[in-house]
């Protein structure tokens, strides 16, 4: 996080804005292939955010981007939904 921090310092002056979206368990094939090797999830799966979910969250941030600052670390975990 703190590289994205100083990147957005850095390019502040340009009209650049930096974000970074921390998605945590998300229901994909790799999380399947995760589970199958016996890890365990921290969110019950039907509460799992899908492949889309993430996709508008980051069409919102880019929508939204006044709404969010500069260097912002936005953290989007399934157990929230």
């Amino acid at each position: 996080m703190g590289f994205s921090e100083s990147i957005s310092k850095e390019v502040a002056s340009t009209n650049i804005r930096v974000m970074v979206l921390c998605p945590g368990e998300i229901n994909t094939n790799l999380l399947e292939d995760i589970m199958n090797a016996g890890f365990q999830l921290s969110s019950k799966k039907e509460n799992l955010y899908q492949p889309e979910d993430v996709a508008n969250k980051i069409f919102e941030m880019i929508k939204e981007h006044n709404a969010y600052r500069n260097g912002q670390v936005e953290e989007f975990y399934s157990g929230t939904r």
